[in-house]
């Protein structure tokens, strides 16, 4: 029986400064959003990571180095936290 745990969700797609190495096309960044969990609600987000997917050629980068300050920031979904509400 699973009562608690971490999980991984991801993000909207947000266009960003970085190539392809493929194609040369932009990447978009996919945040990937890891948060904890009991029993399936989710209570704290945990980490987050970034994605990097061609639109063009369709390949999908996780080992790519992203320059800082290269993405728009964004924050964690309001229903990471929402375990606490209750």
């Amino acid at each position: 029986m699973i009562i608690f745990g971490v999980r991984e969700s991801a993000g909207e797609a947000m266009e960003s400064d970085v190539t392809c190495p493929g194609c040369g096309d932009s990447l978009y960044a996919v945040p990937v959003y890891k948060y904890f969990h009991v029993w399936f609600i989710p209570f704290f987000p945990v980490g987050k990571r970034y994605s990097m997917v061609c639109g063009s050629c369709g390949g999908l980068f996780n080992q790519v180095r992203i320059p800082y300050g290269k993405l728009p920031k964004q924050r964690a979904p309001w229903w990471t936290f929402s375990g606490l509400m209750l």
